[in-house]
């Protein structure tokens, strides 16, 4: 089967020939219809891997502290010989996809051979001609669903668990930092949940696109205006709740931007790759709570859930 990889060393993207993987117990096998290309994900994975090592350092110190750690613990010799296998080794690209099943493992329920599923999950859901699922990372699609749209399934759950995580009621108003693809559909969920949405891009076209989807406000953060809008909308008592759909590394960046605009206790929910740099007294002085929106939601980076299908209860 073809399947896309990057070589991790140089940033080469390229397709290359695979064996078609086995289905387990604990999964599926799906033959691919369609799969997503994320601009901001899949660009930041393939932009890291063009990097030299010492950017590749810079941009990820986690991964740096990492190594650190594992020539602390194993040696310098252990932990250069595991370094420079992972380099070697094609990275596998995307983590969301539809297409038609091809087989079921024993221990999976709910699914048949020739079902269409939307899945999720990187370093399953790639873009391949075939690719193996576990059992807890796909969704049968409705009937009346069109392939590409089913495969924004992984992107949906990433919006709709920050929507979640800022728990808010009818007639709420949302604000939605970051209009790409995930503050999109992020707009579009917070309207279809009665919320009154305030969405602030850079960009005039995401702009336009977010008043088509329904937003009250669709402005600038340095639009003169938008305090007194915000403030006409809610009564002059701010936004219950901020959701940030963007990735910034600016120390204070879109933090220190949107206190103005909440109310007290207001709750403003991390769905992007965001800076954590916040100033006490501003969300002090307002009560302000800070919430981390984990991916597609719970069970995301659980082995148990995610490899073993081990379900949570409800």
């Amino acid at each position: 089967m073809k399947i896309v990889v990057q070589n991790f060393k140089t940033g080469k993207i390229s397709v290359a020939s695979a064996p078609k993987p086995a289905v387990t117990e604990n999964g599926i096998l799906v033959r691919t219809s369609a799969s997503l290309i994320s601009a901001g994900t899949d660009r930041a994975v393939v932009g890291l891997a063009k990097k030299s090592y010492l950017g590749k350092a810079l941009a990820r110190p986690d991964l740096v502290r990492r190594v650190l750690r594992k020539v602390k613990n194993d040696g310098l010799a252990s932990t250069f010989k595991a370094v420079r296998n992972v380099i070697a080794e094609p990275q596998t690209l995307g983590y969301s996809l539809v297409g038609e099943v091809l087989g079921v493992g024993s221990k999976v329920d709910g699914v048949a051979v020739g079902d269409r599923v939307a899945c999720a999950g990187a370093g399953h859901a790639n873009h391949a001609e075939v690719a193996a699922i576990p059992g807890n990372l796909f969704v049968p699609v409705p009937p009346g669903v069109a392939d590409e749209d089913a495969a924004y399934v992984t992107l949906g759950a990433i919006a709709m668990h920050g929507i979640r995580q800022a728990d808010q009621q009818f007639g709420a108003t949302v604000m939605v930092v970051g209009l790409g693809l995930v503050g999109q559909i992020t707009l579009q969920l917070c309207r279809a949940a009665g919320y009154k949405v305030v969405g602030l891009d850079l960009d005039p076209a995401k702009l336009e696109l977010a008043r088509n989807h329904g937003a009250a406000i669709a402005a600038t953060p340095d639009d003169s205006t938008l305090a007194a809008q915000v403030a006409a909308l809610t009564d002059g008592f701010g936004v219950d709740a901020v959701l940030l759909t963007v990735g910034s590394r600016d120390s204070g960046g879109p933090f220190e931007m949107i206190v103005p605009y909440c109310r007290d206790r207001a709750k403003v929910v991390v769905v992007g790759d965001v800076k954590m740099d916040i100033s006490r007294n501003d969300y002090f002085k307002k009560e302000l709570v800070v919430l981390q929106s984990r991916s597609y939601g719970p069970g995301r980076y659980d082995p148990a859930y995610e490899e073993k299908g081990r379900d949570y209860p409800i």
